[in-house]
C-alpha cells in the first residue's frame, strides 16, 4: 500500500512543479503583454472606423459620409476600414478641416 501512496505523492509533486512552472510562464506572458500594450500607444495605431464615434462626437453615418467624401483619411485592410490614431487626435484638437 505504501508504494501506491509513494507513487501518488511523487505524481502530485511533479504536477505541483509543473503547475508552478505554468504560473511563472503566465506571469512572464502577462508582463510581455503589458509592455506590448504600452508600446502600442503610438500615434500610428489603427482604429476601426466603427469605433470613431467613441473618440469624436459624431454618428456613424457622419463618419461614413466623411469617408465617402474623402474628408476623413482612412487605411483599408481588406474589408476593414481603419483610421490612424494620429488623425483622430488631430480631429479632436483642431477639427475635421485640419485633416481633409
Amino acid at each position: 500500500m505504501e508504494k501506491g501512496y509513494s507513487r501518488r505523492s511523487k505524481a502530485i509533486e511533479l504536477m505541483n512543479g509543473e503547475y508552478e512552472k505554468m504560473v511563472l510562464r503566465i506571469e512572464e506572458l502577462e508582463k510581455e503583454n503589458k509592455l506590448l500594450k504600452e508600446k502600442s500607444d503610438n500615434p500610428e495605431k489603427l482604429i476601426p472606423a466603427n469605433d470613431a464615434p467613441k473618440y469624436i462626437p459624431v454618428t456613424m453615418p457622419t463618419v461614413r459620409l466623411w469617408i465617402k467624401q474623402g474628408r476623413l483619411p482612412v487605411v483599408r485592410l481588406g474589408r476593414l476600414v481603419t483610421i490612424k490614431r494620429s488623425v483622430i487626435e488631430k480631429i479632436q484638437s483642431e477639427g475635421l478641416e485640419s485633416v481633409s
